[in-house]
């Protein structure tokens, strides 16, 4: 019994710290959306563009994703406009 709330304990410490890390890489760099000529894209917090505006609409960024939509289309990109999500319907 002792072993197992050790476990459990464990796995609440390593989880958090790793949010932790999570979070605050996400803060050092986070990127806005921002609209130009009717797309969408994102820039930087110095106001550097870092996505070339491309999208009919763009959401924050959590969790290191954003929700894009393409036409009709929604996907998920990174924070290098890569998709981890093609779009689909």
């Amino acid at each position: 019994m002792k072993r197992i709330i050790i476990f459990f304990t464990c796995l609440v410490v390593l989880t958090s710290v790793s949010y932790s890390q999570q979070k605050k890489a996400e803060e050092s760099s986070p990127l806005f959306p921002v609209k130009q000529n009717d797309k969408w894209g994102y820039i930087d917090k110095t106001g550097e563009a870092v996505i070339k505006p491309q999208f009919r609409v763009a959401w924050e960024f959590s969790g290191g994703l954003a929700l894009v939509r393409i036409g009709d289309k929604y996907g998920y990109i990174d924070k290098t406009g890569k998709y981890v999500w093609e779009p689909t319907n």
